[in-house]
């Protein structure tokens, strides 16, 4: 019985041990995962296109926005572009949160998600948003 623990062990050990995703080489990683879906990198200059604003009972909708404003996720982890002029720097904290740094060191996190070419993120602290809102931007 002694045997059979051992054996199952090593098994179990060996299988989870296999599971480890190949990464593309210019795609972020967060733990040893790619931080990017669908092959999208994270990096490159991103297109703000939408925005959804949230009155609070639940009626709001995604809509493109007026503005033509873009932002930048460079591989050094520095920000640049129109859109968000006070970030400085971010980081990958997990696989669904982005932080970004301003000069005066304060962070602020957003949830993020990669679907195909667009990018889609909402505040998550400290700033939050009571209501639903959120943006969504395109790979240029």
């Amino acid at each position: 019985m002694r045997y059979l623990t051992y054996i199952l062990l090593l098994a179990v050990i060996l299988l989870t041990s296999s599971c480890v995703k190949e990464l593309a080489a210019d795609s972020p990683t967060v733990k040893g995962k790619t931080a990017a879906k669908n092959n999208v990198a994270l990096t490159g200059k991103w297109k703000l296109v939408e925005s959804l604003l949230d009155p609070g009972d639940g009626s709001g909708k995604w809509l493109p926005v007026t503005t033509s404003t873009t932002f930048e996720l460079n591989t050094d982890g520095t920000t640049s572009g129109t859109t968000f002029t006070d970030y400085v720097s971010y980081a990958v904290t997990d696989s669904v949160t982005l932080a970004f740094k301003r000069a005066d060191a304060t962070i602020q996190n957003y949830l993020f998600v990669i679907s195909n070419d667009t990018l889609s993120m909402s505040p998550n602290g400290p700033i939050r948003c009571i209501e639903g809102c959120g943006i969504k931007f395109k790979k240029e």
